[in-house]
């Protein structure tokens, strides 16, 4: 069975179908030279991978490796998709080393790579690519998640202004070790009043306590008081005159 092609080739021109604009003189393609796939791939960047795709993403790799991207993504989607190009070899390599990988190690955090964790940071700041280097199995994004979640419990059950590293460092060497990956990676990208705090730590290992802020309350009661002493200043000076 033939394949009609959406693609014709006049000597060195590939003429394909394209959106017209002709207020604008623009032209849209519709499709790439040598495929029948679509050329916009940002449906497949919001596409999310299914459970056969992933299977067949972990033989293709056990096949070839994990050097020729571009040549497993088009083999995936030869076989997937029908020859359509949906996947994209920076996106096969992505998900492979963040999901697919049979070595990758998901939650059950050990007391030994909390405190890696935390004093890594402390020397290296948040290059989180260079202290996951050293967790086999581990993801940069696991690590960085993981050293957020400790920071923002430990913000939220200590006093403020305590240096939340050392009491971490020193609760996790008495064996005080939560073992379960318990943060929500959405609460964790988000910003709230805890971003400050996150910004000041990850400046590196100088950074060891948090710079408190004035609060509101606090900076009245001290407006009031200068105020106070100004008018008492202006009342013995004025007593001194008479």
């Amino acid at each position: 069975m033939n394949i009609p092609q959406i693609y014709h080739l006049e000597g060195d021109v590939w003429l394909v179908p394209c959106i017209a604009n002709y207020n604008q003189n623009e032209f849209q393609p519709l499709a790439i030279p040598m495929g029948t796939g679509i050329s916009d791939d940002s449906s497949s960047k919001k596409q999310g991978w299914s459970e056969a795709e992933d299977e067949m993403l972990l033989k293709i790799v056990e096949s070839k490796g994990t050097k020729v991207w571009s040549a497993i993504a088009r083999e995936l989607n030869s076989i997937i998709y029908a020859g359509n190009n949906v996947r994209q070899g920076r996106q096969c390599r992505e998900r492979w080393y963040n999901h697919v990988d049979p070595n990758l190690k998901k939650g059950n955090w050990t007391a030994e790579e909390d405190i890696f964790i935390l004093e890594q940071q402390r020397v290296h700041g948040n290059k989180w690519s260079e202290i996951a280097k050293q967790l086999p199995g581990r993801t940069e994004n696991s690590v960085k998640n993981r050293w957020k979640s400790m920071i923002k419990k430990a913000i939220r059950e200590h006093p403020q202004g305590s240096d939340v590293i050392t009491i971490l460092i020193q609760e996790k060497k008495g064996g005080e070790v939560d073992m379960e990956e318990n943060y929500d990676e959405s609460e964790l990208e988000n910003k709230d009043e805890t971003d400050h705090i996150f910004s000041a730590y990850e400046l590196g290992s100088n950074q060891t306590n948090i710079i408190q802020q004035p609060q509101p309350q606090q900076t009245a009661i001290n407006s009031v008081r200068n105020k106070l002493s100004s008018m008492a200043c202006e009342t013995a000076f004025g007593s001194g005159k008479g």
